[in-house]
């Protein structure tokens, strides 16, 4: 019988939960998932270390190269949107500051 902690054993589903959430764009979804997919993924990887008979270290090992395929894309999806965000960040900062220099100008100095 294989030692995989009870939330390694929940990675695979955890993965598709994280991809599908990332695919359709529910970021507060993704939010929730991501510490619980990192949480099973440390421990996958600390039972692997761990792990003593090499089928349990093979099964182990199965588990975390399956989280690895998808590894990049969910980086680059998280990537793609810290980027978005930036983007927005600026442009809010932008007009902020537009706002603040054409209130400057009206009589009375509303800023």
């Amino acid at each position: 019988m294989t030692a995989i902690p009870e939330e390694g054993q929940a990675l695979p589903a955890l993965r598709l939960r994280v991809l599908e959430a990332l695919s359709e764009e529910q970021w507060d979804a993704v939010a929730d998932l991501l510490p619980r997919y990192l949480t099973a993924t440390a421990q996958l990887m600390q039972a692997w270390q761990q792990a003593a008979i090499p089928d349990e270290k093979a099964a182990i090992a199965a588990l975390l190269q399956e989280a690895l395929k998808d590894q990049a894309a969910i980086a680059g999806r998280l990537r793609s949107r810290m980027a978005w965000l930036e983007e927005r960040m600026v442009k809010l900062q932008q007009g902020k500051s537009g706002c603040q220099l054409y209130a400057a100008q009206l009589p009375g100095n509303l800023a």
